[in-house]
């Protein structure tokens, strides 16, 4: 099995994108990445605006929980770039100026997609001062949940069957749409605490193959 160690990416807290000029529109915008196929680059940055005026109501409205963000996302979703989907909170956290950040996901027929990561950043008044983040749209056309054949208590087993060690002290399943060297699958990954290390094992929800996995701890083998 390959190995690909996770771009311990999700560095959900530090989003890095490469400014385009174009992409300071007005309004959040979900523009296709040239160098990464199937990938929409969502930006939108309140200081970038230069008082224009908005292709939505974004610079009026006020959001003061996940679930306005989630309505306001779902309603202008074509203006992010995308087809369909919806948001799941991840985290919500807030600084010493008052500004809250509201970590996201992407999801598809309530399935996270797992490069989908989405940040929107609110002021104090709870005006929206940014949104950054990238999402895989490999999944946009698929119908996920009837592919489904495999049980979450079915995947642990499969990964606990596909990797070496003698003491687990803890295992668990979250189901995703993950996207491995440009094929789209739906998945288990498993997290398993061990005596050899943390494994990372996707596992296929269709036919319960081994789809990728890797070792999440330092120095391992």
């Amino acid at each position: 099995m390959k190995s690909k160690k996770l771009l311990t990416i999700l560095l959900s807290t530090i989003m890095t994108f490469s400014p385009v000029s174009s992409i300071y529109a007005t309004g959040p915008v979900g523009k296709k990445s040239k160098s990464e196929p199937k990938t929409t680059i969502i930006f939108w940055e309140k200081s970038k605006q230069n008082n224009k005026k908005s292709t939505t109501n974004i610079n009026e409205k006020k959001f003061n929980n996940f679930e306005e963000i989630n309505q306001f996302f779902q309603q202008n979703i074509s203006k992010f770039g995308l087809k369909k989907g919806s948001l799941k909170s991840t985290k919500t956290l807030k600084d010493e100026k008052g500004k809250t950040y509201y970590h996201t996901i992407y999801q598809i027929e309530s399935i996270p997609v797992y490069y989908g990561r989405i940040v929107f950043t609110t002021e104090k008044d709870s005006t929206m001062s940014s949104i950054t983040g990238r999402v895989d749209t490999a999944f946009e056309n698929g119908n996920w949940k009837n592919k489904i054949k495999l049980s979450k208590n079915a995947a642990i087993e499969k990964a606990k069957n596909n990797i070496k060690y003698e003491g687990l002290y803890e295992s668990k399943a979250d189901l995703y749409l993950y996207n491995f060297e440009g094929n789209p699958y739906v998945a288990y990954l498993v997290d398993l605490d061990t005596d050899t290390g943390n494994w990372n094992v996707f596992v296929n929800a269709e036919d319960g193959s081994i789809v990728n996995k890797f070792n999440n701890t330092p120095y391992s083998n």
